[in-house]
This record gives C-alpha cells, sequence and structure tokens, in this order.
C-alpha cells in the first residue's frame, strides 16, 4: 500500500491528495449564524405585503364571514323553532368616541306564542269606536311606535272562554304594549287606549317596554287590515305573539377595530311611512333586529323595539371603527361640492369613511331570505354629478351612501349566497 492510499484509509475525514486537500467538516459560528437570520427576517418583511392583503381588509372580510354565518344561524333556528328569530346588534354607546358603530351581534328570538291557558280560551273583536291610534308623547302610541298607524281605530280584544259568559284573563306582566294577537290571518298589535291615567298601562306614561296587568281586554289596531276587509265574526282561537328577547349564546364579537357602522347601514321600504331608510343613531344607545320567519324570509326589522314589517332589503356596513364614530370626523369630508378635489385628496378620503372605503364591506339580506356578502365597489365618483348638486353635506353623504348600497345589491348576483 503506497502512502497516499494509507492515509485515506486511516482518516474517512481527509482526502490528501499531491493536487488538493479537503479540510474536516465543521459547523456555522454565531456570527455566522446571526448574520443569516438578518437576511432571512429582512427578505420575509419586504415580501409579505406583497403576498397578503392588509391587516384591515383581512379583518373586514372576516368580519363579513362571521355576521353572514350568524344570520345563517339565525335563519336555520327559526325554521327548525317554527317561530320568528334574527340577529340583534347595538351601539356601542351613546356619545363620542363609541357612537355610531355596533362592534358586537348576537341571536333574538321571539317567544313561544301564548295561546290561552286552556283549549276553551277565545277572543272576540268588537267593533271601533271613536278612539283612534296617535304616536308621539301624550297619545295612546305614546313613544314606542311607527307613527304609520296614526289616525287607525282602535279596536278592543275581548278575552273569554267558549261559552263567552266566562271572563278569561290574560296573566300579569307577561303581555307588552307591540305585541301581536293573531287570530287567523289578521293581527292586531296591543296599544293604549289613552284611558289609563297610570304606568304601567299608560304607554306615554312608560314609554321603555311597559307590560300589562292582569286583563281580559286588550286596546289594539289592525295592522294588516287589507282594503274592504271585515272584522272577524264572533268568538274565535288566538295565539298572541310576544317580543323578542335575547338568546343565551355568547355574542359575535367582531374584530377588534371592526364593526357594523349604523350611519351607513338601513334598508330599503316596501311602502308606507313606516319604512325604514337608514339606522342613523341617536341618544341613548340604539338597537337594531334584523329578523326571519319560519319559512326563512324576512320577517321584520326592529328599530329600537318599533316593528317594521314592510322591508324589501336591509344593508350591513361593515367598516373600521374609527372612521363611524358619530359626530367624531370632519363632516366636511363628506363634501365634495365645495371645491376641487383632486385624485389624491379623494384616496385620502376613502380611507377615512366607511361607505367611500374599497376595504369595506355589505352584507345585506333581502325580502325572501338570501343573505348576501359584497366588496363595497366603488364605481362612482362622488365628485360628479348628481351627488354635489346639493351644498348640504347630509344631502350629499345619503347620496353617497345610496349609490354605495346600489352596488352591493347589483353585485349580489355573483358574489351572494
Amino acid at each position: 500500500m503506497n502512502a497516499a492510499a494509507y492515509n485515506c484509509a486511516r482518516s474517512p475525514f481527509s482526502i490528501q491528495h499531491s493536487s488538493f486537500s479537503i479540510p474536516p467538516w465543521r459547523g456555522l459560528t454565531l456570527i455566522e449564524l446571526l448574520v443569516t437570520i438578518v437576511i432571512m427576517v429582512t427578505v420575509l418583511a419586504g415580501a409579505l405585503p406583497l403576498l397578503s392583503p392588509n391587516n384591515n381588509s383581512r379583518k373586514l372580510r372576516e368580519a363579513s364571514r362571521q355576521l353572514n354565518s350568524l344570520l345563517a344561524q339565525a335563519q336555520a333556528q327559526a325554521a327548525r323553532d317554527g317561530r320568528p328569530v334574527g340577529v340583534a346588534f347595538r351601539e356601542s354607546g351613546a356619545s363620542s368616541p363609541y357612537s355610531g358603530m355596533a362592534l358586537e351581534a348576537y341571536i333574538v328570538a321571539e317567544p313561544a306564542p301564548f295561546a290561552g291557558f286552556s283549549e276553551h280560551s277565545r277572543v272576540a273583536v268588537t267593533t271601533p269606536g271613536a278612539t283612534v291610534y296617535g304616536s308621539g308623547a301624550g297619545a295612546n302610541g305614546g313613544t314606542l311606535f311607527t307613527n304609520f298607524y296614526d289616525g287607525y281605530p282602535v279596536d278592543a280584544l275581548t278575552f273569554t272562554l267558549a261559552d263567552q259568559a266566562t271572563p278569561d284573563e290574560l296573566p300579569p306582566s307577561m303581555l307588552r304594549f307591540g305585541d301581536i294577537v293573531e287570530i287567523g290571518s289578521y293581527q292586531f298589535m296591543i296599544v293604549d287606549d289613552n284611558s289609563e291615567t297610570t304606568a304601567p298601562n299608560k304607554t306615554n306614561a312608560a314609554p321603555v317596554d311597559p307590560t300589562l296587568e292582569t286583563t281580559d281586554v286588550l286596546h289594539c289596531v289592525w295592522i294588516n287590515k287589507q282594503l274592504g276587509q271585515l272584522y272577524p265574526q264572533g268568538i274565535k282561537s288566538y295565539r298572541i305573539r310576544r317580543q323578542i328577547s335575547k338568546g343565551s349564546d355568547s355574542p359575535l364579537q367582531f374584530p377588534r377595530g371592526i364593526g357594523i357602522d349604523l350611519l351607513a347601514s338601513g334598508v330599503d321600504g316596501l311602502s308606507g311611512p313606516d319604512s325604514l331608510d337608514d339606522f342613523n343613531p341617536v341618544e341613548p344607545p340604539k338597537q337594531i333586529d334584523v329578523m326571519f320567519d319560519a319559512k326563512g324570509a324576512l320577517d321584520s326589522v326592529f328599530d329600537d323595539k318599533i316593528r317594521n314589517h314592510t322591508i324589501e332589503q336591509v344593508y350591513l356596513l361593515i367598516g373600521l371603527f374609527e372612521n363611524g364614530n358619530n359626530g367624531a370626523l370632519d363632516q366636511n369630508d363628506y363634501d365634495f361640492a365645495a371645491g376641487t378635489v383632486a385624485d389624491d385628496e379623494l384616496a385620502q378620503r376613502r380611507t377615512r369613511i366607511n361607505w367611500l372605503n374599497p376595504d369595506s364591506r355589505w352584507v345585506s339580506v333581502n325580502r325572501a331570505g338570501r343573505i348576501i356578502s359584497a366588496e363595497n365597489n366603488m364605481s362612482f365618483d362622488p365628485r360628479l354629478t348628481p351627488y354635489i348638486d346639493d351644498p348640504d353635506i347630509n344631502v350629499q353623504r345619503n347620496k353617497q351612501i345610496n349609490a354605495a348600497r346600489q352596488n352591493a345589491s347589483n353585485m349580489s348576483g355573483s358574489t351572494g349566497r
């Protein structure tokens, strides 16, 4: 064996040759390792913004997905329970910087209807007298109800057993003004006949959730009367639909800094003066309830406990909390008629106004119960006609919001569920 072969056999970690030599393997030094890590972190930090959308955009999309899922859950529960179930959201505070935004949503449900204590429980409708319904302070509707029914006759519903001679008194503190008495397809809303002078039976004296004491007579307005339709004759079976209450599930908390912008959210109404337009926040903090019926369709929308049936579509705008605080922003941002607004300034304003921000998301529900999530597609320029025709900032703002809602509605065919 020559010397070179002998050296190779003796040391597996090195190969010697007359023209080259491979030294034994060694690891990285600490300095080399640190330099490598610094380089990797620098490259990764530069690549992340290119590989993923900004953090707010991701959170807005996640919030819209969460709200869509919660609405679908309420819809399924309504079908399962056979009575209205919905989603409620409440303004986070009564004053800036907490007003104007709802930061959580939760399930609400209509309690099981009350149909009397006996299978013989019945009700009869008395022909209306001179008393009519009126809303507002001092009127028999008080501040609880919409003015849609102003001027409607107030009917007396008398509860008896089937023998018509025995009064069938309703239980105390279970029913409220605003509950609905259903007699077949006839619907009567409980109001105050203005004959009571003290709470809790006088609506305008106790305007927040007044309950009725033991009684066998309810004063109501017929809320779904059709032209030429007559009152139900004789004594009939009935059921009373009570107002909604909060479920036991924990509320949905939107991602930090994200909520429902109540200033931009609202509805399209079918017809009539009770049709809502928007959910403009007022003191105290406002609560909105979107209810589904047992068939999964849109049943009604409550705006601060006022039930509205004639709703075509509900629009909920998911936006940034910092952009939605009612009164906290400079309202001149909404004004594009005051002077020339350059492209770069328009881009800056879009980041400060939820309904002009392309990262915002719409979640809407149409009358059939279809739940739709859509991007806030900014295909209109607020600097152009017709958005600047009126110098009034509020008029301009409303035109911008309506255009943003319309874009969301137009996108429903391709982005909805």
